[in-house]
């Protein structure tokens, strides 16, 4: 039963790849699990036509500036959430509680709106910074505010004795007892 579902599930895939090496002709002929010809000059001709590499450049430089940013806005944030004392915690970190509640269905039109006031609806910037200060971004910040709440607040206490100052004991002390594993849950 396994085996059936598997192929299911792969059929579809190796239908494409044997397609992409076929000619139009044999696409829409006879359907075959081999392709016929091994037409590999379709995979650059689809390269000439459309600017493949341009979207696979811009899809990592999306992912991986949204995800460093969204980790370490959310770190610096859930860090002072959870050991800084100052006027308002409490009710900064329900209004970013309530951000979790608010689905991205009800303010996208909002967003659009402001990026349009900042002139940035043809560029790739919204699409780094709504991961980072968006609903993303305050899950990443309350999970990392419930980490650092965990974390012994004697390591700080030795950290400020040896004359480090709030930032270097963030970044030396406590940021490095994140595992790669930790960061991982908090993006997803």
């Amino acid at each position: 039963m396994l085996v059936i579902v598997t192929l299911l599930f792969v059929y579809p895939f190796w239908w494409m790849l044997v397609n992409s090496l076929n000619t139009n002709a044999q696409v829409f002929g006879q359907p075959r699990l081999l392709p016929q010809g091994w037409k590999f000059e379709n995979y650059v001709e689809i390269f000439q036509k459309q600017p493949f590499a341009l979207h696979y450049f811009n899809t990592i430089l999306v992912a991986v500036i949204g995800t460093l940013g969204n980790v370490f806005i959310s770190a610096l944030s859930g860090y002072g959430f959870s050991r800084i004392h100052f006027p308002g915690r409490n009710a900064l970190f329900i209004l970013l509680l309530t951000a979790l509640m608010m689905p991205i269905e009800v303010i996208i039109i909002p967003l659009f709106y402001e990026m349009k006031s900042f002139n940035l609806t043809d560029s790739l910037i919204p699409l780094m910074l709504i991961p980072i200060f968006c609903s993303q971004g305050a899950i990443s910040a309350f999970m990392f505010r419930q980490f650092f709440v965990t974390v012994p607040k004697e390591l700080e206490e030795a950290a400020r004795l040896d004359g480090c100052s709030r930032h270097q004991t963030f970044f030396r002390i406590v940021l490095p007892l994140l595992k790669p594993t930790t960061a991982t849950l908090v993006i997803l």
